[in-house]
């Protein structure tokens, strides 16, 4: 995520913001969700919009 936010700073010149709209969920009722499923679920959704925001932020606050 780092190396995407730097070209885009390096591309346009700064990042005025950033939108996360990404996220997976497993077909079937919740109760048929194994943990290894659930795992890879939080992983995504949560850890992935941690980590994009975390990368973005410096370069919207400057």
């Amino acid at each position: 995520m780092q190396d995407l936010v730097a070209k885009v700073e390096r591309d346009f010149g700064r990042t005025d913001g950033l939108v996360n709209n990404a996220r997976i969920m497993p077909m079937g009722q919740s109760i048929e969700v194994g943990g290894d499923t659930w795992c890879i679920v939080l992983d995504a959704n949560l850890s992935g919009a941690f980590f994009c925001t975390q990368s973005a932020v410096p370069g919207i606050l400057a």
